[in-house]
């Protein structure tokens, strides 16, 4: 299952029954700047199912997601930090 799969129960699917990657980055842009900040991101990977990693773990990622290192990340860096979050997940629970 995907990043995309995981968040359609509180998001909905897009007509061909997947989920618009943009929708679910907009969701979690709260402040609607196209950049979801290191706070945006721990709710996002909560709201995901995916918390059971720890804060700690979520928050170290983000770091090393953002590579430009400027405290946000942009729509690539997210998804790419959601897949590391589920990476780190025990077997069966991702």
């Amino acid at each position: 299952m995907d990043l995309f799969s995981l968040g359609s129960s509180f998001l909905g699917g897009d007509s061909s029954g997947g989920l618009n990657p943009f929708t679910v980055f907009k969701q979690f842009d709260h402040d609607g700047n196209g950049k979801i900040t290191e706070d945006d991101f721990v709710a996002a990977v909560a709201t995901l199912g995916l918390g059971s990693v720890g804060e700690y773990a979520i928050r170290a990622v983000f770091k090393q997601i953002d590579s430009n290192g400027n405290g946000k990340l942009d729509m690539s860096e997210a998804v790419a930090g959601f897949e590391k979050i589920k990476s780190l997940m025990p077997s069966g629970q991702n």
